[in-house]
């Protein structure tokens, strides 16, 4: 009896991961394919700790107008992307 219970219980825990998996991939899908904001340049941001942080500002067209990384790992670091972002933000609007 305990063997069946564990048997269907991991049979459906499998399923229930493989429909959560296509759900998220299929939300993930409709949200990279989405306009993000019309008229609006993004800034779009790639976390990173030891790397930096990539930072990059896209036109209303889709084309890069700036590519930078900044580091926050220590709080010079931290102040100096503070500066950079608020410079980046107020020059691309």
């Amino acid at each position: 009896m305990p063997l069946t219970l564990r048997r269907i219980r991991s049979k459906l825990t499998l399923a229930a991961e493989r429909s959560s998996v296509a759900v998220f991939c299929d939300n993930l899908k409709r949200l990279l394919l989405s306009a993000p904001l019309r008229g609006k340049p993004v800034l779009a941001i790639d976390p990173g700790i030891s790397q930096g942080c990539k930072l990059a500002i896209v036109s209303v067209q889709g084309e890069p107008l700036h590519m930078t990384k900044i580091y926050l790992d220590n709080e010079k670091g931290r102040r100096d992307a503070l500066n950079k972002l608020a410079f980046l933000v107020k020059d691309h609007r």
